[in-house]
């Protein structure tokens, strides 16, 4: 790998999901992903914290300092959020934003855009993670969260300029991984596999797609600690995930790093990018890559468990909401079967449960019954509290699985009927 000069540190950035501003100042968690959405939904955002920051996932917000594009920021200071609200500075980091020191060549090393369909009225938009390649006939490795919610993936390799369409083999949400095949890829170059014991102290290199610009940027730090858990959020309509296991760093990744290699000195990949914060001096946090093979190894030999999901997703066929959070309702890009989480949503008789927004056609929940406007209350015998519940309740089945759904419709009338799950078209 051709490396260039160390870059200099920089903060990291606040990510709306900040913690409550009643508790004492402590760190944030964000994945380091980078989505582009256009202005189509109106959010209203808590006001920003400047002594807890965290990076934005993939779902992240605009730049700090420029537009998305990379032009001028708006007169008024503000940043266009990928669901088209307004924020202030202190969000985000996004295209035309310091990403770390270019990188010349990174062989394995993967730029990775996904299409994110839009709801309703949007149009949807645009993700951009880091991957790298595992074998010379296009088998990937990524971070869940790098193509999760995506229609549509285009992998370049960043030394040749290659593009290939992908698609997602499996993936291992708990674990943040997924494992992806390019099409018709031969004779690529693979990156090489740390199988030493990273050791506190060890200095690294992260690469990735900073800043979501289609090119490759480092920063360098050393080991922390091992063995990390933390608790990171996606976007500001998030609850926060655990992972656990992980690498800590103090190289200040950034947006767009996520799926990315984390070199030792020798050039060999000893972890994924996959989260940072900020409550102070940046922090970066990467899968161990001996647990990413291990999964991928297992994805590919088509074997699945509790984590570890071979295929495509299995949905039900339902979007639910509103939430009782503005602008947070409908937005870009959202899983079926997916809403806004934690907001303990009703229905037409008052009960707790997911309130159906929309039913898709031909769709397993449509074949049911299930119409716009009810509430899903129960899934296989066990109560749904909400948007959140009812997810997990369908991402625990595979595609093809049979489940006893049990809803209230908007008159108030009860129904129980068995769905047939079918595959996303989302991954």
């Amino acid at each position: 790998m051709s490396v260039s000069g160390s870059p200099a540190r920089r903060p990291a950035v606040v990510a709306a999901a900040a913690v409550a501003l009643a508790v004492p100042p402590v760190a944030a968690f964000a994945y380091v992903g980078h989505t582009v959405h256009p202005a189509t939904v109106t959010a209203t955002l808590p006001a920003a914290r400047t002594d807890a920051e965290a990076l934005p996932d993939r779902s992240g917000s605009g730049g700090s300092g420029s537009g998305l594009d990379g032009s001028a920021a708006p007169s008024d200071g503000s940043q266009t959020t990928p669901y088209g609200g307004r924020q202030g500075r202190p969000y985000g980091q996004g295209r035309g934003s310091t990403s770390g020191t270019a990188v010349n060549s990174a062989p394995g090393v993967l730029l990775i855009d996904g299409t994110v369909p839009g709801l309703g009225s949007s149009d949807g938009g645009t993700s951009a993670g880091t991957g790298m390649v595992l074998s010379a006939d296009g088998y990937a490795l990524t971070n869940y969260h790098v193509v999760r919610g995506t229609s549509a993936l285009k992998v370049t390799v960043a030394d040749t300029g290659k593009a290939y369409r992908a698609t997602v083999v499996g993936a291992d949400q708990t674990h943040d991984v997924a494992l992806l095949r390019l099409s018709d890829a031969q004779d690529l170059t693979p990156v090489t596999i740390d199988r030493d014991d990273v050791t506190i102290g060890q200095a690294v290199t992260a690469v990735g797609n900073g800043g979501g610009r289609d090119k490759l940027y480092q920063v360098t730090g050393t080991v922390q600690q091992l063995d990390d858990d933390i608790r990171v959020s996606a976007d500001e309509t998030s609850p926060a995930h655990a992972l656990t296991g992980l690498i800590r760093t103090n190289a200040a990744v950034v947006p767009g790093y996520s799926g990315g290699p984390l070199f030792d000195a020798q050039g060999e990949v000893m972890g994924i990018n996959t989260a940072a914060s900020s409550g102070g001096a940046p922090e970066g946090f990467a899968v161990p890559i001996q647990q990413a093979v291990s999964i991928a190894d297992q994805i590919k030999a088509g074997k699945t468990n509790g984590t570890v999901r071979v295929g495509p997703k299995a949905v039900l066929g339902v979007q639910v909401g509103p939430s009782n959070r503005a602008g947070t309702s409908n937005l870009p890009g959202r899983d079926p079967d997916s809403a806004p989480q934690g907001d303990g949503t009703s229905g037409a008789s008052g009960a707790s449960g997911a309130v159906v927004q929309a039913v898709t056609d031909s769709s397993a929940a449509a074949a049911a019954g299930i119409t716009e406007g009810s509430t899903i209350t129960a899934v296989d015998g066990t109560p749904v509290a909400d948007g959140a519940a009812l997810q997990a309740a369908i991402v625990a089945h595979a595609v093809g699985d049979e489940v006893r759904v049990s809803w209230t419709d908007a008159g108030g009338a009860s129904h129980a009927a068995t769905a047939k799950l079918q595959a996303s078209p989302i991954n």
